[in-house]
This record gives C-alpha cells, sequence and structure tokens, in this order.
C-alpha cells in the first residue's frame, strides 16, 4: 500500500502548482491534429465494438488498455482530438505525481519538487500527453509499482503485495514493454536477496529483509500480476504470440534500417529537444553529468530505485536489440522520469559539495542551498525553453494539405503511399490512393492541375521511389508544411507550377 505522506505547508502549496501547470501545459492546444499512429489506433481499434477490440492484437498499434480508455472517453464526449487523448493527458499529470511520490521514498521536498516540475515542463513528456498511445499510461503505472515495491519490501501484506500485482497488470496490459521494467525490478530484488542470503559485504540499502517470509512475500504480488495479465490479455494472446514471433522477420525488410541502431535513437532524441542549437550543447553535457553524479549518490542512498532505473534501459536495449527489433525512442520514454531523478539529485550533491567548499575558503553567501536554488532555476529555465516549442507546430499536418488544395475535386488529388491511409479514411476527402508512377496518370486534371500529397517523405523516397521521381520531373513542390514528428512532413505537389 502507498503510505501517506505528511507536507509542510510550502511543499503542499509548491506541489499543488506544478499539478495544476502539469494539466495547463498538456491541456493547452490537446485539440491540435492527430498523427498518423493516433488516426490508426482510431480507426483499427477505438471504432471497434468491446468485443472484438479486446481480441484484437494485429498490431503492436494496439495499446489494449488505452485503447478502451479512449473507447469510454469517445462514446462519453463524442470523437475528437482532445477526447481521444484525454487518457494520455490524465495519466501524464498522473506521471508527475508518480515521480514525485518516488523521489519522496528517499530524498527531500527541495529535490523531489524539482524532479517533478523536469517532468512537467519536459518537452517530450509533455509531447506524450497530448499523443493518443498508452505511453504516459505505461510511465505512471511503472512508477507507481516502483513506489509500492520500494515502501512494501519488509512487509507481509497481502493488500500491499495484491495492489502491487494490480499495478503490473495494468502495466503490462497497457504495454507489453512494461515486461523489461518488471524484469528489472525482479532482477533487483534477486540481487537483493542474493547479497542478503551470502552476507555480502554492501550497503544495509540493498539487502532484503532476514524473516523469510516477508523475503517471498513480493513473489506472491509478480505471481498475481502475471495471473490477472493472462486473464486480461486471454482474448488476444494467440495474436500476440503470433506478432512477437514475427516481428524479427518484419523488421528485417524494413526499408528504414537506421530504426535498429541505436545511435539513431540517441540521436532522434537530442532532434527534438532541439538539434544541436547552443542551448543543447551546454545542456546535454551539463545534464550528462549531473545524472552520473546523481545516479552514483542514489545507488548509495537508494541503490533499488538507481538499479532499477539502469538496469531498465540495458533489459530494454539488449531485448530489442536480440528480437531485432526497432529501437523507438519512445520504448525509453519511462526512463525520463529516471534521468529527472538523476539529475536533480546530481545537482542537489554538486551544490552541497562547492557550497561547502565555498564557505570554507571565506565565502559565506555561496550556500549549499542558493547554489542548489540557481541550479534548479537554470534547468528550468531550459525546461521552459525546450518545452515551448511542442506548441509551435502540430504533430503532423494533415489538414493543411487539405486547405492547400482546396476546391479540388477528390479524383484529381492523390495520397501517396501512407497518405492513403489517412486522407479517405478518415478525413474523409476521397482521394485516390496512389500506389505506383501509373496511378498519377489516374487522377484528373482540375483547372489543368492534377495533385498529390506525401507524408513521411523519407520512408516514401524508399518505398515510392518510382512516383517521387515522377513528382519532381513533372510536378511541383507547393509546400512543405512541418510537425514535430520526426520525418512528419506533409509535402503537397501540384503538377502545374504556382505562381506566388
Amino acid at each position: 500500500m502507498i503510505n501517506r505522506l505528511r507536507m509542510g505547508g510550502t511543499e503542499h502549496i509548491v506541489f499543488w502548482a506544478l499539478i495544476v501547470l502539469s494539466f495547463v501545459l498538456r491541456v493547452y492546444k490537446l485539440d491540435a491534429p492527430l498523427w498518423f499512429d493516433e488516426i490508426m489506433t482510431l480507426i483499427h481499434y477505438v471504432r471497434l465494438p468491446f468485443d472484438q477490440l479486446i481480441a484484437d492484437y494485429s498490431s503492436f498499434n494496439n495499446h489494449l488498455f488505452y485503447s478502451l480508455q479512449a473507447k469510454a472517453a469517445v462514446s462519453a464526449f463524442g470523437e475528437s482530438a482532445w477526447v481521444l487523448r484525454l487518457p494520455a493527458l490524465i495519466f501524464g499529470v498522473g506521471g508527475v505525481w508518480a515521480l514525485w511520490r518516488l523521489a519522496r521514498t528517499t530524498l527531500g521536498a527541495s529535490e523531489s519538487l524539482l524532479a517533478a516540475a523536469l517532468l512537467a515542463l519536459s518537452y517530450h513528456h509533455i509531447w506524450f500527453s497530448q499523443n493518443a498511445r498508452g505511453y504516459t499510461e505505461l510511465m505512471f503505472w511503472c512508477l507507481a509499482a516502483l513506489v509500492i515495491f520500494v515502501e512494501a519490501i519488509g512487509s507481509r501484506s497481502w493488500r500491499a503485495w495484491g495492489m502491487f500485482g494490480l499495478v503490473l497488470a495494468a502495466a503490462m496490459y497497457t504495454h507489453l514493454t512494461a515486461a523489461f521494467f518488471i524484469a528489472a525490478m525482479g532482477l533487483a530484488y534477486a540481487g537483493m536477496l542474493a547479497a542478503t542470503w551470502l552476507r555480502l559485504r554492501i550497503s544495509e540499502r540493498f539487502r532484503a529483509p532476514t524473516e523469510r517470509t516477508a523475503q517471498l512475500a513480493p513473489l506472491w504480488g509478480f505471481i498475481f500480476g502475471g495471473v490477472v495479465t493472462l486473464i486480461l490479455c486471454a482474448p488476444a494472446i494467440p495474436q500476440m504470440a503470433a506478432l512477437v514471433g514475427s516481428v524479427s522477420q518484419s523488421s528485417e525488410v524494413d526499408l528504414m534500417q537506421e530504426y535498429q541502431n541505436p545511435l539513431w535513437t540517441i540521436l532522434e532524441g537530442i532532434r527534438t529537444l532541439g538539434g544541436s542549437g547552443g542551448l543543447m550543447m551546454i545542456a546535454i553535457p551539463a545534464a550528462i553529468l549531473a545524472g552520473a553524479v546523481g545516479f552514483v549518490g542514489l545507488l548509495r542512498r537508494a541503490p533499488l530505485i538507481a538499479v532499477v532505473g539502469v538496469l531498465h534501459v540495458v533489459l530494454t536495449l539488449v531485448a530489442l536489440l536480440v528480437m531485432n527489433m526497432r529501437i523507438w525512442p519512445r520504448f525509453f520514454f519511462t526512463d525520463i522520469a529516471f534521468a529527472f531523478l538523476f539529475i536533480t539529485h546530481g545537482l542537489f550533491i554538486c551544490a552541497g559539495f562547492f557550497g561547502r567548499l565555498a564557505e570554507r575558503i571565506g565565502w559565506p553567501a555561496i550556500s549549499p542551498g542558493r547554489l542548489f536554488g540557481v541550479a534548479a532555476f537554470a534547468t528550468i529555465g531550459a525546461s521552459v525553453l525546450l518545452a515551448i516549442r511542442n506548441y509551435d507546430l502540430p504533430k503532423q499536418n494533415f489538414p493543411g494539405a487539405v486547405e492547400i488544395v482546396g476546391d479540388a475535386p477528390a479524383d484529381s488529388v492523390g495520397a501517396v503511399g501512407l497518405a492513403g491511409e489517412v486522407y479517405a479514411p478518415y478525413l474523409n476527402t476521397g482521394w485516390r490512393e496512389i500506389r505506383t508512377a501509373e496511378d498519377l496518370s489516374t487522377l484528373t486534371p482540375f483547372e489543368g492541375r492534377r495533385w498529390a500529397v506525401v507524408i513521411f517523405p523519407s520512408r516514401t523516397e524508399l518505398e515510392r521511389a518510382d512516383v517521387l521521381s515522377v513528382l519532381r520531373r513533372d510536378f511541383t513542390l507547393v509546400q512543405t508544411l512541418p510537425g514535430t514528428l520526426g520525418d512528419g512532413e506533409v509535402v503537397v505537389y501540384a503538377s502545374k507550377p504556382i505562381s506566388r
């Protein structure tokens, strides 16, 4: 069971201010245009009848628990972008609470509030809180599970470990990659048991309880969570097994082979933060240094949390490489919370070290508290500058292409490749789907023009090279509509030069 914490007046006020701020930042522009994966979730899953939805795992795009929640929201409030994203928003705000609560199990009020503030202002966390997918929910369940795990160790409470199992099942039902986080907790606890049984010389904080019944109590939570997961996933298990078994073959033929390169994953994460701008040139090395210091500090102070945070990254990366899966940055989304936890504690340690050093050499004005305040102000300021980029552009601007085409009849506009899965089925444009270069000639000119719309240009370059060749030769590039999604531009072509 999660224990109640007593907060002082100031901490209480700041905490609730952060929760309100988190909500405001995530509700603002929640109705921006949906991007491709959100549209696929809506069309192929949320619109399904309940009995079909819980049994359909034909694609990893169906985050089962999230799809059910989105379906409930759509049933209650009607179909729209903000309604489809409502569960992501709620769990996004919940994730800020969960990180604060995890930090508060071992750290003071100032550090816990700063970690929560960094997550509240995080560019990536805001982006995913406005994304109709299960990633913010996955983070919430994982953090909540770890909070219970940390606080329940040593307890033989069936209630506590039963709640732990239910949270694990919720995480698994949301996204199967929760298995990596659960494995990280299991391995970390196995290490604690081994250290206790073998009487190794390590920190007392990384030892399991000495009483045998209490030592084995977490096992009940893991088993219970596994049973509940099997019950929830039972209708979809055959498709899950087939999909997981075929993922290696599908990855081998994927034209975007860079998606399976860990280096691409790192660079894509940096790109979404702002590329190689001046701020990032300072922020990234500083964050890495502070995070490393913080990890070492937490390894001494709260070794279970530190070990789980790092072990999860390692297990996820190894599993994806072994399975030959695409290494999307989103698979490491939960680790953002641990990064902020490490960074915050690292800043606290550094502030304490340099503050005490300053006092020794006769600079009492430079105290540890003041230095930590300066560090907190700087990190929050940098986070604000990065966060506002969320609102500059939509994830993908599909409606923008409709506006550019204007009154052109449906038979004069072609949706190339994956664009065909968006414009006719979702936006009801009736545009013709273009799969080959010959399909372009079937478009009926309107006022001397034929139109073509391309999405994911880099992928389309590889998948529909013949189509793009004709577009570049016989069509004019009218406009490229950018988005915050990687390779998320929407490109509009017309068969006749357009005067500006």
